[in-house]
Formats: structure tokens, C-alpha cells, sequence
């Protein structure tokens, strides 16, 4: 069979810094890389990916789920623009900035709060709202390509890990299972282990091949 592989996900997928390496140049076939530093669930590089490529026909769509602290504070905000890390600068200039950024920075400003965990619920269902629009989108575009979602979780800042531990184990999980998507969730898939056992947090090549190692049970 010949593969043509579309991998996306944040910079842990998009891997282009010095010393990062990213998975997609161990899987085999053809494969295209629109993972982006700092994205957040978004189908904003999908689309742009599916109108110029009209004459590609994928055969896998591999996605590295992206924090889903990347979204704005306003619950009410779905611009693709602002499913982002988020700046700190913008914060201190009035701007409500993101989830991460909140949780990031609470314990060394005082402008920073918690309150996002009040509202965790809403803000861990509107990220699985995009996802579903990004699935909806793939399977309009590519109706024969398989999904496989994997997750690979930023758990070393305590707060991030511990609003979005439930979306990667349970949540996404149970939205794979009802909706015919692969998803390959890895105990040490995840910051702390990789940078423990020098893979580092960024996957470098010998991570980048863990990971593609794993993928290609799968495909």
C-alpha cells in the first residue's frame, strides 16, 4: 500500500527547532507535517492544507491533540485565530489572553487567577466542539482516510495537567470510540517522561521515532 500520511498537532508534531525531530519523517510513504508551535485545536491548517492540496488523497490523518488550555477565556470567542499558547504581554495589556496563559502564570502575578477551573466543564466541551469540527471536516474532504488521534500531554505545569488530565484520558477516549477514530494513548506519551528518559520535551530523533514506532501499529 502506498501511504500518504497528513500529521498535525502543535509543536510537539511540527518539531523544527534545533534538536527537535518530528515523527513524521519516520512514517512511511508520503507525509505532510501542518503542525504549528503554540496552535490549539483548530481546523484552521486543515482547511488551508485541503485547498491546496485538491488532489491529494490521504490515506491516514494523524493528529496530535493539542492542549485544550489554547482556547480564549471568553467561552463565547471560536475565532481560530485565538486557539493559541497565547502572549503574556497581551495580558498585562488588557487583553484576556488564554487558558494557559491563566493557569501558566497565576502563581507569579497577581492580574492572573484561577477561575478558569469554575468553568472547566464548558471550557473542556467547547474543545471537544472543535475537535468535532475538525473531524467533520476530514471526513467531508477525505472520506477515505483513517483518523488516529494521539496524545502526547504537557504535564509538566502542574495546573495545565490537572485541567486537562480528564479531556486526554476520558473524554477524548470516549468521542474516539463513538466515532470509529483510533486513538493511541501512551502512559509515558507525555513531557515529564520524554525529558526524564531524554527524549526530551520536544521529541527529538530518538522520541520522534518512539512515537512513530507507536503510529505505525496503527496505520
Amino acid at each position: 500500500m502506498d501511504y500518504v500520511i497528513l500529521c498535525a498537532g502543535c509543536s510537539f508534531t511540527q518539531c523544527k527547532n534545533p534538536g527537535e525531530h518530528p515523527y513524521a519523517s519516520f512514517l512511511p510513504g508520503q507525509t505532510y507535517n501542518i503542525g504549528k508551535r503554540g496552535i490549539g485545536i483548530t481546523s484552521k491548517y486543515f482547511k488551508l492544507f485541503f485547498e491546496r492540496n485538491k488532489d491529494v488523497n490521504l490515506t491516514h490523518v494523524v493528529y496530535q491533540v493539542p492542549c485544550p488550555t489554547r482556547q480564549p477565556t471568553d467561552l463565547n470567542d471560536f475565532h481560530e485565530n485565538h486557539f493559541r499558547v497565547g502572549s503574556y504581554d497581551q495580558v498585562m495589556k488588557g487583553s484576556p489572553g488564554s487558558i494557559w496563559i491563566q493557569l501558566v502564570k497565576s502563581s507569579g502575578h497577581p492580574c492572573f487567577s484561577l477561575q478558569a477551573f469554575d468553568k472547566k466543564d464548558q471550557y473542556l466541551k467547547k474543545a471537544m466542539d472543535m475537535v468535532d469540527n475538525t473531524v467533520k471536516l476530514i471526513r467531508e474532504k477525505q472520506p477515505n482516510a483513517k483518523i488516529i488521534f494521539f496524545r502526547y500531554e504537557h504535564i509538566l505545569k502542574p495546573l495545565v495537567h490537572e485541567f486537562t488530565k480528564d479531556f486526554y484520558k476520558i473524554m477524548l477516549d470516549d468521542y474516539c470510540k463513538e466515532n470509529d477514530i483510533t486513538y493511541i494513548y501512551e502512559e509515558n506519551f507525555n513531557t515529564k517522561w520524554f525529558n526524564k528518559n531524554q527524549y526530551a520535551i520536544h521529541p527529538n530523533k530518538a522520541g520522534a521515532k518512539l512515537i512513530a514506532d507507536k503510529i505505525k501499529e496503527h496505520i
